[in-house]
């Protein structure tokens, strides 16, 4: 029944043999969005259609990454491709700006504390996972910040960021 109510689905990510699967999931606005936990072989993101659109519009990475990158497989192309459209032609304005700042504190934030838990491994690899959003909205913004167009993850070569993910990867594979 839950399917009746996706406005779009889309394909993202490296798509690399030995990676999982990154979907993004489009509801319609009065459909409850569930917590979906990632997998080794699956990594779902879900948004109501109205969230979705202003985090399209304040260029949030989480949003932007899917349209930009993906392939749609399920939905309106000629909305899906708008969407696309207006990321290649705007930049963020002061408000996408402001947003942004903002999620990186809190990814730092949220990070931080899940990262003072010593005993669980599921919450360090979360944290760390949170850890590397964070860094990625402070690599956006600085871009943002400076003139740039649309950012695709692939462009940032963030030192610390790739040591975080060989270090998620690394605990990943003891259990």
């Amino acid at each position: 029944p839950r399917f009746n109510s996706v406005e779009f689905v889309i394909l993202f990510g490296s798509r690399k043999p030995e990676s999982d699967l990154d979907i993004c999931v489009i509801l319609h606005d009065k459909i409850e969005v569930e917590d979906y936990y990632h997998s080794s072989m699956v990594d779902i993101i879900q948004y109501n259609k109205t969230d979705f659109l202003s985090r399209i519009k304040l260029f949030d990475l989480v949003a932007t990454q899917p349209v930009i990158t993906g392939d749609l497989i399920f939905g309106d192309e000629r909305e899906f491709l708008k969407l696309r459209d207006y990321l290649f032609k705007n930049k963020p304005g002061d408000r996408a700006i402001k947003y942004l700042e903002q999620r990186s504190k809190e990814c730092y934030n949220i990070a931080s504390s899940l990262l003072k838990n010593k005993e669980d491994k599921k919450v360090i690899l979360n944290g760390l996972s949170i850890l590397t959003y964070a860094l990625s909205y402070e690599e956006f913004l600085t871009r943002y910040k400076n003139g740039s167009n649309i950012v695709l993850f692939s462009q940032i070569n963030n030192d610390k960021i790739n040591e975080i993910r060989k270090d998620i990867k690394r605990l990943e594979s003891l259990f």
